[in-house]
């Protein structure tokens, strides 16, 4: 996808960072808890798009005098306005991060809902309380940027958002932030002819549990990417090369001892590069701890089933919200086979309704072990467990348009998990 983007006309390319997002710290400083009636998820929209527009000018422009002079003359509100929410998110006088900004952004700006008729109106907040602006004139000056960013530049753009599902929590406010990040890149992308394009990147489970306004639209930009084992070697090789020493000494080989199975190791990072790499980091690490220089296998297997359950406790927080204590009931598929029918699919429910008449599951579970078919929906839709036509077919995410949800349907342990499960 990306090589496509790149394919044609030259594009500037401007890579954010997790750290310049910084939507976990955003999320916990509280930020976009404007007053009552207001639109969080259209206000977060609005500042993310405002900030990306300025982000591109910043890389066009270096002179801030000059880029505003150029500006402007095309806001037709306050210009002394226009100007200090331009320099709150230009920052001319030190580099600061995309997410610094946005505090800045959001210091400067008051909201206020009106009920009638349902408007909203916006004012500056400056040191002199008298001083308030027409209503809707900021927010004009926040889209205005928009509107005339084609316009404004002379070259074309590629935005790289990077690993934008670090740190996540599930928090409803890190949801909004980051639904609205996509959508605002997504909007400034839209339309034949535009001077921007974007690129994200992150965990697919993640991108399938947020609430995406015009999802639709974007299905055909999508692309899954899942490595195969032998590139997800050469890439974690490459990584471990990179950051030693001795780059010429640095292969799986010189690190694991013959009897470590790389099958397993690839099956629990099942085609994650950054599971793959936390393996083999810690593996590495477990070793030196321990006074060693080789992986031996008893390490690696101690290794393999923690990193396992780590992702499980990842899966559990992605979920969190539809399904708290997720990794609880995943923990009752214990002595089950890595793939079984439905018959073995309703003892696992049998013990899930045991743990429930001794109040130890979660109301989803509770709610649910009755009902396999339905238990069956929700370990399905988490992921935990993959489906199957049969028993010789290949294990897939779950998909109602392929897999009928009756008693015909096989299932299959995630392989991310079924060390932490006992299987594998």
């Amino acid at each position: 996808m990306l090589a496509n983007e790149l394919k044609g006309r030259p594009r500037r390319v401007v890579k954010l960072k997790p750290e310049d997002i910084a939507i976990f710290s955003l999320t916990k400083d509280r930020l976009i808890e404007p007053s009552a009636g207001i639109d969080q998820r259209w206000f977060a929209k609005t500042l993310w798009t405002y900030l990306i527009c300025v982000e591109i000018v910043r890389r066009e422009f270096h002179d801030f005098e000059g880029l505003w002079q150029l500006l402007k003359a095309r806001f037709r509100g306050d210009a002394r306005r226009a100007k200090r929410l331009f320099e709150k998110a230009y920052s001319p006088e030190r580099e600061q991060s995309m997410a610094d900004r946005f505090v800045a952004l959001v210091a400067e700006i008051e909201l206020e809902h009106v009920n009638a008729g349902g408007a909203t109106s916006a004012r500056l907040q400056t040191r002199e309380s008298s001083e308030t602006m027409s209503r809707h004139s900021v927010l004009h000056d926040l889209r205005e940027l928009e509107r005339r960013l084609d316009e404004t530049l002379d070259h074309d753009y590629l935005i790289l958002f990077d690993e934008l599902d670090q740190d996540w929590n599930a928090e409803t406010g890190q949801r909004v932030l980051l639904e609205q990040l996509i959508v605002a890149a997504e909007s400034l992308s839209r339309g034949r002819g535009r001077r921007v394009s974007s690129c994200i990147s992150m965990r697919k489970d993640i991108f399938a549990t947020l609430n995406i306004d015009n999802a639709d639209k974007m299905r055909d930009s999508l692309v899954h990417v899942s490595w195969e084992a032998g590139s997800l070697a050469k890439m974690v090789e490459r990584r471990i090369q990179h950051h030693g020493k001795d780059p010429n000494d640095k292969s799986l080989d010189t690190i694991f001892s013959p009897d470590c199975s790389r099958e397993k190791m690839w099956a629990v990072a099942s085609g994650n590069p950054r599971r793959a790499i936390q393996i083999v980091e810690r593996s590495i690490l477990r070793t030196q701890e321990l006074g060693g220089s080789l992986v031996e296998r008893s390490v690696h297997l101690e290794v393999l089933r923690e990193c396992s359950d780590q992702f499980l406790q990842d899966n559990e927080t992605v979920h969190r919200v539809l399904y708290p204590d997720l990794r609880k009931v995943a923990l009752l598929l214990r002595g089950q086979k890595k793939s079984f029918g439905y018959a073995d699919f309703e003892f696992f429910a049998l013990r899930v309704a045991e743990a429930s008449d001794a109040q130890q599951m979660p109301g989803w579970a509770t709610e649910s072990a009755g009902h396999p078919l339905r238990l069956a929906l929700h370990m399905l839709k988490t992921g935990v467990l993959l489906a199957k036509l049969n028993r010789k077919d290949v294990a897939k995410p779950f998909n109602e348009t392929v897999h009928p949800l009756d008693d015909s349907l096989w299932f299959e342990i995630h392989s991310a998990y079924a060390l932490a499960l006992g299987v594998l």
